[in-house]
C-alpha cells in the first residue's frame, strides 16, 4: 500500500435506455500502483438494461486496461464530465488509510 494520497473520481451514471426506479449508480474510479481500480457496488448490474450494462462494462474493462502512465489524464477528463450518463459527484485525493472507507461507501450506496 502506497504512503502517498491516490487520485480518485467518484461518478454517477444514470441509466441511457429507459427510465428506471432506482438511483444514479455510483462508479468509483481510483489511482492504484498498477494503474486504475474501478469499484462499483455488488449486484450493480440489477435493474439496468442490457445496452446499460455493456456500456458500463466496456467502459470499465478500457480504464483498468489504460497504461499507467495515461490514468492521471483519464482521471482529469473524468473530474470534468458534465454531460451524459456518467456525472461527477466528488473528486480529489485519498489518503491511504481513508481508501477502503471510500470503496465501502460505494458498495454500500443504494
Amino acid at each position: 500500500m502506497r504512503d502517498s494520497p491516490d487520485n480518485f473520481v467518484l461518478l454517477h451514471y444514470a441509466p441511457m435506455h429507459g427510465l428506471t426506479n432506482r438511483s444514479p449508480l455510483p462508479v468509483l474510479v481510483l489511482q492504484e500502483e498498477g494503474g486504475l481500480g474501478v469499484y462499483l457496488r455488488p449486484g450493480w448490474q440489477t435493474g439496468l438494461t442490457q445496452e446499460d450494462c455493456d456500456y458500463l462494462n466496456g467502459l470499465t474493462e478500457d480504464w483498468m486496461k489504460l497504461p499507467t502512465t495515461e490514468s492521471q489524464a483519464l482521471l482529469c477528463q473524468l473530474a470534468e464530465l458534465s454531460i451524459g450518463p456518467l456525472r461527477v459527484v466528488e473528486a480529489g485525493k485519498v489518503e491511504a488509510k481513508q481508501r477502503q472507507d471510500l470503496i465501502a461507501r460505494v458498495s454500500d450506496e443504494e
